[in-house]
């Protein structure tokens, strides 16, 4: 068996962009290759350009450039969302980030169609079985929203209280949401001069 997939090394072990459907406890040879190289890039973000609707385009393949390991999250990313929402149409924009950095963040909406509790469910189970596994590490450049044609700003409060309780997401979520949401360092972990 032979497949290629894209990893993020974090320092310690690879993760995988994707679920794999691997057997636990077997051993597997793995190859490496280096960062993407600038001769793909262009093929990559013309393959953006091709699967996500990208407003102010300029700004956003600019964004990206600067943003490498952003480029290779996408191409994944269109691979995860379509197992979810297969019809969906895929937005790009970039957002200004609030106070304090008010630095930009790239905002990858699903234009999503159906019933609205359905398309509420896919979301959150996305979110849950591949974004927070897989967006760690570009969390602090990238969010993920749906858009529906029911959900309008005049139900927002609705909207809301009809997902208390229906969010999976990981255990620490509520004492770590700053990691999860802007990807500041956890609160939680033992600083260097704690051990």
């Amino acid at each position: 068996m032979s497949e290629t997939l894209s990893v993020f090394f974090d320092g310690e072990v690879f993760k995988p962009d994707l679920p794999l459907k691997l057997k636990p406890n077997t051993r597997y040879q793995i190859t490496l290759e280096s960062e993407l190289q600038s001769d793909n890039s262009l093929n990559e973000l013309s393959f953006i350009r091709q699967n996500y609707q990208v407003k102010d385009e300029k700004q956003v393949l600019e964004f990206l450039s600067q943003n490498i390991p952003l480029v290779e999250f996408l191409l994944n990313a269109e691979q995860a969302i379509r197992q979810y929402f297969p019809e969906a149409g895929l937005d790009l924009k970039l957002e200004s980030m609030e106070e304090p950095s008010g630095e930009e963040k790239l905002v990858l909406t699903i234009s999503a169609q159906g019933k609205s509790a359905e398309v509420r469910r896919k979301f959150n189970q996305l979110k849950s079985e591949w974004w927070f596994k897989t967006a760690e590490n570009v969390l602090d450049k990238i969010s993920l929203a749906v858009e529906h044609p029911e959900f309008s700003t005049d139900k927002s409060v609705e909207d809301l209280e009809s997902l208390i309780g229906s969010v999976e997401a990981p255990k620490d979520w509520a004492a770590e949401h700053d990691f999860y949401l802007y990807g500041t360092p956890k609160r939680n972990q033992p600083s260097p001069d704690n051990g």
